[in-house]
Formats: structure tokens, C-alpha cells, sequence
């Protein structure tokens, strides 16, 4: 089965072939190679365990860019050394990513793939261009923003073992401007997660995720734009219920300058789960919200959000999540810079028949300085800080209920041509 998913993500290839004939393909290698050293490499309440982790990883990007086109090929593999804990084994990352966008008179469209073979233990701080896209799945981001728009990753929160997870994911997309002033979306999404033999162990399951956005965007003035979005999706978790969610919001988005503005999402959430066993159907309607905003100063970008909304969790149920997010980038000289980003949220899973806790909140702050020695040359010096309140344990094997915190430091060496 994985290599199925595999062998549709490199599928995906061809796409990008006949689009960008007119101009040749560009060939981007980079490589790293990263230390670090982590106090609590699993979360756990009780018995903290710290480890070494040395990780090298090479990436190819293939690039062709034409006046109506643009298209971009990145695999790579990556091999991750434990070092302090015994019963962790070497193990390595692949991951491939597939981007196709081409331009007509009124219309645009877009292909994203990407595919990941991971672990839920992993630590390592990859490449920029690469770093883990895939980190959870949107059900429905703001209209005209990155289709790989950074997530939780739920699966973090569960249980931090050392088990295979792939993830496969195709974003196509379809972009028409209606009038000199309106613009519409449809978006398509599939999306699954698969997870090797201690899946059982860590109490979590697979999941595949399908939706579809449509979204009408009117810029009313030179500074305020209003779009209207309707979304649908279906989630079927291995072994447990299926639901289906319907969403319709509408999003200000206001322009204060040229380097500032704010968006502000507001909706609602009607989700449908199937009867399970003596367990009959159930409906519920909630509310979704976000409220984002960014601001640039001359050697400063600051971005801030807030938002309710629901992700597929690592344990194959729907998760309402309150989260707050951080950012921010300054650049201290031509060749070094500081960046720092936090996270923090509150989960809500929908409950399992015999009424298990599975919520948890989480807290995490990173920093990152950085130095451009040359034009291909970097280094990097990271901290991170991670916090964890289990309610209740995953499974009676793994992580233990109650609060876990860990921090972890990296020092890692690229070679990344701008």
C-alpha cells in the first residue's frame, strides 16, 4: 500500500513536464547536516529519557519558470542517528514534493503533491525550502493563502514514539477572475496518513481526508476585500466513525499599508457522524473563527493569529482546536538572521463509545539564529521548547496522563544555494 501512495506522488512528475518546454530545467542541490540534543526525546510525564541526534539530509530541486509558468520538483532523503537511548534504532526520512502552477488570460491552475515517510519521533530541523510541509491538514485555509499553510501537528501531542507515518497529500486548485474586481477558487484536497506495526502501541490510526472549497473573493475598495467560502469535506478514519463537516464563513481582509494588514474569518461548522455500533448518528453545528494579521518594519516581519477550527486527529477522530500562533523574522546584518515562532492550542476530540479523554493542550516556542558564511554556506543555532498536558494516557503502554516538557538544541550546516 505504501508504494502505492509513493508511486502516485512521483506520477505526479509528468505534469510538470509539457508546461515548462520552453525554458530549461534548473538543478538546485542542497545538503545539511544537524546535531542535537534533546532532553525528553519521547514526552513523557515519568522517565525522561535525553538523546543525541545527529541527521544528515540531501535534497534535489528541479525549477523551470516561463512567463505563464512555473513548475518545481524536490525529493530527498534523510538518516537519523540516536545516540543515549538505547531502544532507539537509525532510521531514515523520504519525502517528494511536486508543484505545477500555469497562468492563462482570466484563469490559473495548480497542482501541489507531496509525500512524507517519517516518524512521529522525529526531532530534526530540515532544510527551510523543505521542512516538513505536511506538519497537519487544513480543512479549509483563507482564500488565495499557501495550500501547505502550517498546522498542528496532532500527532505530536498524542505520542512521541518511534514509529513510521507516511503521509501523501494532492492539492489541485482552479483560480478565474470573474470581473476586474472578483475572483474565484475551487479547491480539491486528498489527504491520508498511515502509520507501521506500533500504531496499536501509540493509539493512533490512519485516516484518509477529501474536500473541495469553493470561494468568491470582491475587492470592495483599494484597501478591503470580503470573500465568501463553502467547503465540504468527508473523513474516514481505519477502524472507526466517518463524518462528514459542511462549512461556510466569510473573511474580511483590510490593507492598512503596504506593510501591514489584517484578515478576520468568521463562520459556522455543521459536522455529521456516522452510527456506530448501538451508537446512532449524531449532528453537531459549531463555530469557526480566525483573525490573522501581519506587520513589517524595515528589518522586522511580525505575523500574529488566532483561530477555532477542526483537524483530523493522529488518532483517526475529529479535533476542535483553539490555537494561538507567533512569528517572527529580523535580519541583523546582509548575512545573519533571528527568527522566532510559537504555537500554542487546546484540542477537543470528538469522544470514542467508551468515552475515552483523548484532549490536550500544547505549548511550543523556537528560535533560530542563523548565518550566511557565503552564497552556498550556512549555519544555524537552535533552541526549542516544548510543552504537553496529556488528560489521559494514549494507551495504557505509552505516555502517561498529566504535563511533559522537553528542550531540545541544534546546531546544523548547510549547503542551500539561494
Amino acid at each position: 500500500m505504501k508504494n502505492l501512495k509513493l508511486f502516485t506522488a512521483i506520477s505526479l512528475i509528468p505534469l510538470a513536464m509539457p508546461l515548462c518546454v520552453q525554458a530549461a530545467w534548473d538543478i538546485t542541490p542542497a545538503a545539511q547536516i544537524q546535531g542535537s540534543y534533546t532532553d525528553n526525546v519521547r514526552m513523557n510525564t515519568l522517565n525522561e529519557d535525553s538523546a543525541f541526534i545527529t541527521t544528515a539530509t540531501g535534497q534535489i530541486k528541479l525549477s523551470n519558470n516561463t512567463e505563464s509558468s512555473q513548475s518545481s520538483i524536490t525529493g530527498g532523503l534523510s538518516f537519523l542517528k540516536f545516540s543515549g537511548a538505547d531502544d532507539l534504532n537509525d532510521k531514515d526520512i523520504q519525502f517528494l514534493d511536486v508543484s505545477v502552477k500555469k497562468r492563462y488570460e482570466r484563469t490559473s491552475f495548480s497542482v501541489k503533491g507531496s509525500y512524507r515517510r517519517d516518524l512521529m519521533l522525529k526531532r530534526s530541523r530540515a532544510i527551510s525550502s523543505i521542512d516538513d510541509s505536511l506538519a497537519g491538514d487544513t480543512f479549509d485555509d483563507a482564500f488565495g493563502s499557501d495550500d501547505f499553510i502550517d498546522t498542528p501537528d496532532l500527532d505530536d501531542s498524542t505520542s512521541r514514539l518511534q514509529i513510521r507515518r507516511e503521509r501523501f497529500r494532492v492539492n489541485p486548485s482552479l483560480n478565474w477572475r470573474i470581473s476586474e474586481r472578483t475572483n474565484g477558487r475551487v479547491k480539491l484536497n486528498y489527504s491520508e496518513i498511515n502509520y507501521g506495526s506500533g500504531a496499536a502501541l501509540a493509539g493512533v490510526q490512519g485516516n484518509k481526508n477529501q474536500s473541495a472549497t469553493l470561494s468568491i473573493r470582491r475587492s470592495i475598495s483599494d484597501k478591503n476585500t470580503l470573500t465568501i467560502s463553502a467547503s465540504a469535506r468527508n473523513f474516514n478514519p481505519d477502524n472507526n466513525v466517518k463524518s462528514q463537516n459542511y462549512d461556510a464563513a466569510l473573511t474580511w481582509g483590510h490593507t492598512y499599508s503596504e506593510r501591514s494588514g489584517i484578515d478576520i474569518k468568521a463562520g459556522f461548522r455543521i459536522t455529521e457522524r456516522a452510527a456506530n455500533g448501538t451508537q446512532p448518528s449524531t449532528n453537531d453545528t459549531g463555530f469557526v473563527f480566525r483573525i490573522g494579521g501581519n506587520h513589517q518594519y524595515e528589518r522586522t516581519n511580525l505575523k500574529l493569529s488566532a483561530e477555532r477550527t477542526v483537524y483530523p486527529g493522529a488518532f483517526g477522530q475529529l479535533v476542535e482546536t483553539d490555537r494561538i500562533t507567533f512569528a517572527l523574522t529580523r535580519r541583523l546584518s546582509a548575512r545573519t538572521g533571528l527568527s522566532v515562532s510559537s504555537r500554542a492550542y487546546s484540542t477537543e476530540a470528538s469522544r470514542t463509545t467508551n468515552g475515552s479523554n483523548r484532549d490536550r493542550d500544547y505549548f511550543q516556542l523556537g528560535t533560530v539564529l542563523s548565518h550566511r558564511f557565503t552564497e552556498v554556506l550556512n549555519v544555524s543555532l537552535s533552541y526549542d521548547f516544548t510543552w504537553i498536558d496529556r488528560k489521559q494516557a494514549s494507551t495504557t503502554f505509552s505516555t502517561e496522563p498529566g504535563t511533559a516538557s522537553g528542550n531540545t538544541i541544534s546546531l546544523a550546516f548547510s549547503y542551500n544555494p539561494r
